[in-house]
C-alpha cells in the first residue's frame, strides 16, 4: 500500500488530482505548484490509481 507524499503539503491533493484529470503535465504542475517536487505528484498519481482500483473492486462486489 503506497503512503501519502512525504510531508504535509500546502497543496491538497485533490488538488494534483484535478490538474492531472485536466491533462497537466508533471513539468507544468511542478511550475504552477512550486511548493511541490516530482516525487510528490508521482506519489499522488499512484495513490489516485490505487483508489480508482478500490472503487472499480467495490463496484463490482455490488454485483
Amino acid at each position: 500500500m503506497r503512503r501519502p507524499p512525504k510531508a504535509p503539503l500546502s497543496t491538497p491533493v485533490a488538488i494534483v488530482f484535478a490538474v492531472m484529470a485536466d491533462g497537466m503535465t508533471t513539468d507544468e504542475i511542478l511550475a504552477d505548484l512550486p511548493d511541490l517536487e516530482a516525487e510528490d505528484i508521482a506519489e499522488s498519481e499512484g495513490l489516485g490509481h490505487e483508489h480508482d482500483q478500490n472503487e472499480t473492486r467495490t463496484e463490482h462486489d455490488d454485483c
